[in-house]
């Protein structure tokens, strides 16, 4: 009995060849020396196979134009066959016998892949969901096409056409995260896998900063929700977005596209291809540009120092493919390809929406007064206020006009690039053997300012190098009506180096300083010299490299069990081994090296001494610049209460005289003294204060320090029994368990790691195609339960708390387990186009993401209330540095999001269409702050894209006018401090498309 159910797509063993003529018998047409040439290049692409190349699938894929018209064509051809057939059997005599018989088999043909290539065509509409009707998964979908007509480019403007996905605003590499049902925002930290993967064109990107690029000749997207792995690839733990591009062809194409639009925006790009030897090696060239001025201006860059301005969310970006497609057999081919992005800059990790404290603390009654170390107190210091024409209020506090005054703040720095080579093999009409193997790197700089035209923050920021090498064998076959399956091995190796480094400047130590040290030292001339050498010229580096290498075997099965049920399998073994190490060391002591300590808390010597002053009222056992308040004093200095005293261990009679000699030296250089001893009480306490900045600023100096290593075997599986209605609806439900490793990392100079993150997913669906397979609708409900969900956590600083021994227990940030997050919801997907010449699409989620138990979330800043006295008189103790927020709704998580989409097509003037596009991306409320602080709600918003225009028919020329967010929607937070902006202000474009 033949089955009605289609075979899971992620196993099909016989790829359409979509380019393929069927009247033409290629074997036949080869010559011995193309073979020759073809087998030769062949062999010298199999030793390659080793290099990393890119992957790609087995299928050649066009657009959905071109697999239209090949359609069409194809059924032509077909009708021709057929009435030359009806012609031939009027003609008398046997001899049209045999060419009647030949044009009955080949017209049978003809419209035998006529239907197949009608199952696959993806284009806006219903047809585009269909493709997926039989994967028994949360799937969404979105083509090209779609994607092209509205200007889509970006990872944020792709994710804007599906359901339940999203990205932050901006471009930094390192904040690429994508964001499936709630799940995927996080604290940065490279240690720590993303929770939704990318994938291109079959080779994974397992660091999101590989995708901060633009995207185009996109032949089409999908977004999979949950636990991936188990068909091949990475295995992200939440959700996967596969971006697959066009592929080379045999028929010859050039695609060219130009929009230029307002702030001397210019995008181009060429897409060109075509056979090199007839059927059996063509080519592909992809290359594009993408330039513009940002929106907001930086006033320090147009009248300051430097000629030319500085603009924000601004681009220059140029990347370029190459790849091609060798068909030296029928049952062999190869794609190998090269892709390259030159390091190029953009301006958003320094756009900051500034404005004044708010009266209170979050408990109404202290006022923020107190909070003595925001920039609004620190600019109103002598030090800064006596700069002409710079005030706080209409200078740093810009959150209206976003208008940015900064000296220091650089572009952002990307580049990346790879190689790949996909290998397929077909070994009979039913199994088929792939090799994808792939290379990619990139390199990331950003140079960091804290928003002042000061000299306070000097090569600040961080750097990523990363290189991935994947390498991925898939065995793919089926058994006719009983199952299809997936199989094989995966290897990926990954490295980064990780800087972080710090500058300080002439201004910096009057920016830093607490109060105490301030008025200290801004009270006379050497006073502010001290302060000013304190922190300038001072450079800190600090790096962390990780390696993880992560083999795998996986399989998935779709069983056909009878006509209306089946049932898909899947099962991946990953073996993770994650390991990571780090170091901190000053670059550069800068002007005031005689003023570090003698040696850091982790034994490292600095050259410097160890001045201590003791406030406080009763006298203390101080060594190396640290009390010892329990334990052996051996080697301690006795500090009287409002003294100062050197106290370097005095059982180390080499570091003691070389500390003696750096206090002689900076007693002289900044007091003009002969020694320490020479000094006056308030000197001295001016040096120790100067002392207390740079150390403060230094923080922990050590030598590489391993961190604990993550060895760990680690199962991801899935169970999805479907139910098959009719041809127009299919029920399913699906179990899926992941598993994600956990996190070898440093923090303040000791191995804190992280444990592995488990989640397990439930979803209940439904897929449908009705009236006449003009209405699409795909929905499901879903449950989801993760376990020591990874995420920046607040946790115990046994380093800092050793080091002070004063009974106080300490704590930091860093990325730690939550115990538990559970997310549910329901999610829509669907496409109408029964009305003539129109089509519209709809995407929607209702998705509720909560911490079920998270006890140690850090204080947001308006919690973080500090010990003083109220305005009442009565004493008040600091807040806790943690809160629990169990019950609360994760960072990032909006309850509704909706994306609208509408086509119009009508044929005019001949040849012509005239078109209208449209996209209305609807995000509800939710909150951006990590600690979810009541100041980072973003209140809801819509985006809406559009475009007009008109062009030929067959795609030849068309000219649009678009608008990306028409009605100026800004979708932004108040913070604490400052805002955060998740939108882009109306950008107006025209954009020109032809195809020779």
């Amino acid at each position: 009995m033949k089955s009605s159910v289609t075979p899971n797509r992620l196993s099909s063993t016989q790829p359409l060849d979509r380019n393929a003529d069927p009247l033409k018998a290629r074997g036949d047409a080869r010559s011995a020396a193309s073979r020759n040439a073809a087998l030769l290049l062949s062999g010298g692409l199999m030793l390659l196979g080793v290099l990393p190349a890119q992957a790609a699938e087995v299928a050649e894929t066009a657009s959905a134009t071109e697999i239209q018209a090949e359609l069409d064509r194809v059924q032509a051809e077909a009708d021709r066959l057929k009435q030359l057939l009806a012609d031939r059997r009027k003609a008398p005599g046997d001899a049209a016998a045999e060419p009647a018989a030949d044009a009955t088999a080949t017209a049978e043909a003809g419209a035998d892949q006529a239907a197949e290539l009608d199952t696959v065509v993806i284009r806006s509409g219903g047809r585009k969901l269909e493709r997926v009707k039989d994967i028994p998964q949360s799937i969404s979908i979105v083509s090209g096409d779609d994607l092209r007509a509205l200007g889509a480019d970006s990872l944020r403007d792709i994710t804007r056409r599906a359901a339940n996905i999203s990205r932050p605003n901006g471009s930094n590499a390192r904040n690429q995260n994508l964001v499936v049902r709630g799940i995927g925002r996080r604290g940065t930290t490279e240690a720590q896998d993303p929770q939704v993967g990318v994938n291109i064109d079959g080779v994974p990107y397992a660091y999101p900063g590989l995708a901060a690029w633009d995207f185009v000749d996109v032949d089409t997207v999908e977004v999979a929700r949950g636990p991936q792995g188990t068909a091949g690839g990475h295995n992200p733990s939440y959700g996967l977005l596969t971006l697959t591009t066009k592929r080379p062809s045999f028929t010859r194409s050039s695609d060219f596209l130009l929009r230029v639009g307002q702030r001397n925006a210019v995008f181009g790009s060429a897409a060109l291809g075509g056979g090199i030897i007839d059927d059996v090696l063509a080519w592909r060239g992809t290359f594009y540009v993408n330039k513009f001025e940002g929106p907001y201006g930086n006033a320090y860059w147009s009248t300051g120092q430097r000629s030319g301005d500085q603009t924000y969310t601004d681009r220059l970006k140029i990347s370029g493919k190459t790849q091609f497609l060798l068909k030296p057999t029928d049952n062999y081919s190869v794609l190998a390809s090269v892709d390259i992005q030159p390091r190029s800059y953009q301006n958003d990790n320094g756009l900051n929406f500034f404005h004044a404290l708010p009266e209170f603390f979050s408990d109404g009654v202290t006022p923020t007064t107190s909070l003595q170390t925001s920039a609004q107190f620190r600019l109103a210091r002598r030090w800064f206020a006596s700069k002409p024409g710079y005030t706080f209020a209409d200078n740093y506090a810009n959150f209206d006009t976003g208008l940015q005054n900064n000296d220091q703040q650089l572009p952002l720095i990307t580049g990346t690039n790879g190689a790949a080579l996909t290998q397929t093999l077909t070994i009979n009409d039913s199994l088929n053997l792939t090799s994808i193997s792939a290379y990619r790197n990139l390199y990331f700089n950003a140079r960091n300012d804290e928003g002042t035209p000061f000299d306070i923050s000097l090569q600040g920021g961080g750097g990523v190098r990363y290189k991935q090498f994947t390498q991925e064998l898939r065995l793919a076959g089926a058994i006719p009506d009983f199952v299809d399956f997936r199989t094989g091995l995966f290897y990926i190796r990954n490295n980064y180096a990780v800087d972080s480094r710090a500058g300080w400047g002439s201004d910096a130590g009057a920016w830093f300083a607490s109060n105490p040290q301030y008025n200290a030292l801004d009270a006379d001339a050497p006073g502010r010299f001290l302060m000013s050498q304190s922190l300038d010229g001072l450079r800190r580096l600090s790096t962390v490299f990780i390696d993880n290498r992560s083999p795998a075997i996986f399989g998935n099965a779709n069983w056909v069990i009878t006509d209306k049920v089946s049932l898909n399998i899947g099962i991946r073994v990953t073996r993770e081994d994650r390991t990571s190490s780090t170091f901190a060391r000053i670059d550069d002591n800068g002007f005031g090296g005689e003023l570090n300590p003698s040696i850091s808390s982790f034994g490292v010597e600095l050259g410097g001494f160890d001045s201590f002053f003791n406030n406080g009222t009763a006298a203390v056992n101080v060594r190396d610049g640290f009390v010892i308040r329990n334990g052996s004093t051996d080697g301690a200095t006795s500090v009287a209460a409002g003294t100062v005293a050197l106290t370097t261990d005095s059982r180390d009679p080499e570091r003691n005289a070389s500390a003696l000699a750096a206090a002689n030296a900076a007693a002289f250089k900044y007091f003009r003294t002969a020694s320490w001893d020479a000094l006056t009480d308030p000197q001295k306490r001016q040096l120790a204060q100067a002392q207390a900045i740079r150390k403060t600023q230094i923080g922990q100096i050590f030598d590489p320090i391993q961190a604990e290593s993550f060895r760990k075997t680690q199962l991801n599986w899935t169970v999805s029994p479907s139910y098959r209605w009719n041809d127009q609806v299919t029920n399913y439900f699906s179990f899926q368990h992941g598993e994600k490793p956990g996190i070898a990392q440093v923090i303040n100079g000791n191995s804190l790691p992280a444990g592995p993150e488990v989640s397990n997913n439930f979803e209940l669906g439904v897929k449908t195609s009705t009236f006449g397979r003009t209405l699409t609708v795909n929905a499901d409900v879903f449950l989801s339960r993760l376990a020591n969900f990874q995420q920046t956590s607040l946790v115990f600083d046994e380093f800092t708390t050793n080091l002070n021994n004063n009974g106080e227990l300490f704590f930091t940030q860093a990325a730690a387990n939550v115990p538990k997050v559970q997310i549910h919801g329901l999610e829509l997907d669907g496409a109408y186009s029964g009305i003539r010449n129109v089509t519209f699409t709809l995407s929607g989620a209702y998705n509720v993401a909560r911490y079920k138990s998270f006890a140690n979330s850090p204080q947001p800043p308006e919690n973080q209330i500090p010990a003083g006295t109220n305005l009442d008189g009565t004493p008040r103790a600091a807040a806790p540095p943690s809160r629990d927020v169990s019950g609360r709704i994760l960072p990032g998580a909006a309850k509704y999001t909706a994306n609208l989409g509408a086509q119009y097509r009508y044929p005019a003037f001949g040849d012509k269409l005239f078109h209208v596009d449209a996209n209305i991306n609807y995000t509800s409320r939710y909150n951006s702050d990590i600690a979810l602080s009541s100041y980072g709600v973003i209140s809801d918003y819509s985006i809406t894209d559009f475009a007009i225009g008109l062009g030929k028919a067959n795609g030849a020329f068309d000219a649009s006018l678009l608008v990306k967010n028409l009605f100026d929607a800004e979708g932004k937070a108040f913070g604490f401090t400052g805002g955060t902006l998740d939108t882009t202000p109306r950008w107006v474009y025209l954009q020109f498309t032809a195809r020779l």
